[in-house]
């Protein structure tokens, strides 16, 4: 996928969809004109009113660094958020540059590597953005709402299932990468999911709707290699509110068939 795709309000960028978020600016208009849909879909963004941004920013975080303690330490999440997730940024960055100095000047022979490199480091991006808001101080998260817990007793038997489902998904992830609970707009379903790296393994169209990082970086300093417990330690601090209101706006989304 070269650049990014904006599809009935929604970022496609490394096998998944996600919903519009922070860090996504300068935007300037997309040419190419949008495909008709049927009749029963959500009509599309006119052409000549649809935005594709240019570069991605660094959002800031939605808490104080300490605000999640004593689940998630403060020295690791402020090294996280401004070192690791600004390195997604930047990289994402580099490979829109690059790839538009390819397309001005006919030179394709590095596409390989810069599309690689830009799915990669969007998808990295993009994943922490989601993180930081799926997460709230302690006691301070809500609940989930009732068509959230509705779906997820559907899917899944429950919430206890749930959670235990996605926690034996984030702790075996292989090497580096993300627990995932998603909506699918093609069936409507709930899935969960494991990233490696941040953009292998996805379903196509599935709409990440909460997010648990198991890269060391995440939880080093204060769980070193217990990655089990980190993750039990993270559902202290989701924010159900927030999931709720992603998977509220996801069951909008009809699909593209």
């Amino acid at each position: 996928m070269n650049r990014r795709a904006m599809l009935g309000g929604f970022i496609a960028v490394g096998g998944y969809l996600f919903l519009p978020m922070a860090g996504c600016g300068a935007p300037k208009p997309l040419a190419t004109p949008m495909p008709v849909p049927p009749a029963s879909a959500p009509p599309a963004t006119p052409a000549e009113e649809m935005m594709m941004p240019t570069e991605f920013s660094l959002p800031p975080l939605p808490y104080a660094p300490d605000a999640l303690e004593p689940h998630l330490d403060a020295q690791t999440l402020k090294l996280h958020h401004d070192m690791h997730h600004k390195g997604y940024v930047d990289g994402a960055n580099a490979a829109l540059k690059a790839l538009e100095e390819a397309r001005n000047s006919g030179d394709y022979k590095l596409v390989d590597h810069w599309s690689k490199k830009l799915a990669f480091h969007a998808s990295g991006h993009l994943l922490h953005s989601l993180f930081w808001t799926n997460m709230a101080p302690s006691g301070k998260g809500g609940a989930p709402s009732k068509e959230l817990a509705a779906a997820i007793s559907s899917f899944f038997g429950d919430l206890d299932k749930m959670k235990a489902q996605m926690s034996a998904a984030a702790r075996t992830v292989e090497g580096s990468g993300w627990g995932i609970l998603g909506y699918n707009p093609f069936d409507q379903s709930l899935a969960i999911l494991q990233a490696e790296n941040h953009e292998k393994k996805a379903i196509w169209s599935v709409v990440p709707l909460l997010v648990v990082d198991v890269w060391e970086h995440a939880y080093y300093l204060k769980y070193q290699n217990r990655r089990a417990d980190f993750v039990t330690a993270w559902w202290n601090v989701v924010s159900w509110d927030d999931v709720s209101k992603r998977f509220a706006k996801a069951r909008q989304f009809k699909g593209l068939v």
